[in-house]
């Protein structure tokens, strides 16, 4: 395919041009998202305090607050009325949230300034892929295979996903378009594909036999580069839709005939059995189980994610607190029991609401 030569021109000098930007993004996304937790939490703070929630129903609500200022400035005040709460509360909770504002705006412009758009991420996926393959099997170096697999799953997964879901235990995933397809012919006979359809569908349901398991494995790796190659223009094409090539034609018209170079590619390919696939059945078995429980922490149930959440603060929560209690030997009241309880049923409401209206986006 002439497209080809486009890897080593165009291609490789805009991925150059944003490699950085990728990389940093890579690096950095964990704290755009903590900030933007952590503000989330300290409206969540300032919205307790404002309306009052915090202030009526905790009855000793920051009276250690007042009995510092008190024994430090003479305020005039002695009584600790709902007022003072309610002031305090305000004053402290609005400092809080003025203090996570910095970090979460600093990190929200440096999101929109400094990071590979996300439209673009595919490609970037698929060209370090393809990087990353071609620099080991020169040098042998095995830094090179650390996210291969990563990489793999990004690109592939925009291949073959579509934009249907299915349950899988608790959450939601993309049903593959082979998939999709064997469901809409067992439901409706008089659904029909042609054989051009039908073939490149086949194609991609070998991907993971034929492709995955040797990127898994890290064996075979010369083989799977010309798949890399198409796999990469075809991602270059969401990029730059309108770039032509050789031909003078726009590269999302050549989209379909990448797709074929691809079907190509994998048909010349023979299913690849590792020496370990018993091994490979057990850690996917362990990975499955693993997926499962921390699928729950995000699951499509509202309930199910809530009550995981509770249950996990409460035990980190209460046990720590107890810890710190008794190495200060402070004794437990009302007002620390009811924090102690508060907090991680507010901590689980926060995360839960948070994960849950990312996932509805």
């Amino acid at each position: 395919m002439q497209d080809k030569q486009l890897l080593e021109g165009i291609i490789s000098d805009y991925y150059n041009s944003v490699e950085d930007s990728f990389f940093y993004r890579r690096r950095n996304l964990w704290k755009v998202r903590t900030t933007a937790l952590l503000f989330v939490l300290a409206i969540l703070f300032f919205m307790l305090n404002i309306l009052p929630i915090l202030p009526v129903f905790v009855d000793d609500y920051l009276v250690w607050i007042f009995e510092q200022i008190k024994a430090n400035f003479d305020i005039g005040i002695d009584e600790f009325s709902f007022w003072i709460k309610w002031a305090l509360g305000t004053i402290l909770s609005a400092i809080l949230l003025a203090i996570m504002f910095f970090p979460f705006k600093f990190w929200d412009i440096r999101e929109k300034k400094r990071f590979v758009k996300s439209s673009n991420l595919d490609f970037c996926y698929a060209y370090t892929l393809r990087k990353e393959l071609k620099s080991y099997l020169i040098n042998e170096n095995n830094s090179h295979l650390e996210n291969i697999s990563e990489y793999f799953h990004k690109t592939f997964s925009h291949l073959i996903l579509t934009p249907f879901y299915k349950k899988r235990g608790d959450s939601d995933v993309q049903v593959p378009i082979y998939e999709l397809r064997d469901k809409l012919l067992n439901k409706y006979s008089w659904l029909e594909f042609n054989q051009e359809s039908s073939d490149l569908i086949d194609a991609f349901k070998s991907i993971g036999s034929k492709i995955e398991r040797r990127i898994y494995h890290k064996t075979e790796l010369e083989m799977v580069v010309p798949f890399v190659d198409i796999l990469t223009l075809y991602e270059f094409s969401f990029v730059k839709p309108h770039l032509k090539n050789s031909q003078k034609k726009e590269l999302k018209e050549q989209r379909l005939s990448y797709l074929k170079e691809i079907q190509k590619e994998l048909n010349k390919l023979s299913n690849y059995e590792g020496a370990n696939e018993n091994d490979r059945t057990k850690k996917s078995k362990i990975k499955s189980v693993v997926k499962f429980f921390v699928g729950l922490y995000s699951s499509s149930n509202i309930l199910i994610m809530f009550l995981c959440w509770l249950i996990t603060l409460t035990i980190i929560f209460v046990a720590s607190s107890i810890l710190v209690l008794q190495k200060v030997s402070i004794e437990v009241d009302s007002t620390i029991l009811i924090g102690l309880l508060s907090a991680p049923f507010l901590g689980a409401i926060t995360l839960t609401a948070t994960i849950y209206s990312k996932n509805k986006k």
